[in-house]
């Protein structure tokens, strides 16, 4: 899975262009299997061009409810979260900043993550789905104010934000610490980045941290044993 931010070939540009208040903000694009967005004013992408579908099993696979979505975007991490807890109660809050994002929900035809994609476009429409043991809520706000409003803790955070140079403030030790405040103790936090500075800092407020194929796991209790040549881990199971 690659880092979000990698700047397409001009080849992979086309013209769906979103405008707000006569700026060119981005132009959707074709990854792998999904499409996508460039984000003009940072030149990066919502997901990588190699595989949007597998940048979203990356935190589906490892992910367990209930669940701290920040960065939500066009939804695809929770859809594919749905699938892959499909026989279990699921419950997600969905934190996105840009509305003009989640406007696109609606007209994005998916079929690789139907019928699961659907829900997402139900929930984006009220910013709240609740159905055969569904829970989803959209907040559509700065995460960093958003995640002081919510009081519940989370058995999965997933951080899949822009790369830490553009969006320098959800990996701050500052934001990071406000994480580990909802999460569970025995929990985990899912980032597409193994950027040094930002593991340093979910060291510093005592996280143990392993690679996770080209991400990271962090965890307070859990211990890893990591294969470093090999894209696997294993938890040494505690008692909490």
């Amino acid at each position: 899975v690659e880092a979000k931010g990698k700047e397409p070939p001009a080849k992979e540009k086309d013209k769906s262009y979103i405008f707000l208040n006569g700026w060119h903000l981005m132009n959707q694009l074709a990854t792998k299997d999904l499409p996508t967005f460039l984000k003009k004013n940072i030149n990066q992408t919502y997901h990588p061009l190699s595989s949007a579908l597998q940048h979203a099993n990356f935190y589906a696979h490892h992910s367990q409810s209930p669940i701290l979505d920040i960065g939500f975007g066009l939804g695809y991490v929770a859809a594919a979260v749905i699938r892959q807890l499909k026989d279990s109660p699921i419950e997600i809050i969905a934190v996105e900043k840009k509305r003009q994002i989640l406007k696109k929900i609606s007209s994005i035809n998916v079929p690789e993550l139907e019928p699961e994609y659907s829900i997402i476009k139900a929930a984006s429409k009220k910013a709240n789905y609740d159905k055969n043991n569904i829970k989803i809520k959209l907040i559509n706000q700065d995460a960093r104010i958003a995640v002081k409003t919510i009081s519940k803790k989370f058995s999965t955070i997933i951080l899949d934000g822009f790369s830490p140079s553009q969006n320098p403030e959800l990996y701050s030790l500052e934001f990071l610490s406000l994480l580990k405040e909802r999460l569970k103790h025995s929990g985990v936090i899912l980032c597409h980045s193994q950027n040094p500075i930002f593991r340093s800092a979910l060291k510093e407020i005592s996280f143990k941290i392993a690679n996770l194929e080209q991400g990271t796991i962090a965890s307070l209790t859990k211990d890893f044993q990591l294969e470093e040549k090999e894209a696997w881990f294993i938890f040494i199971p505690t008692l909490n």
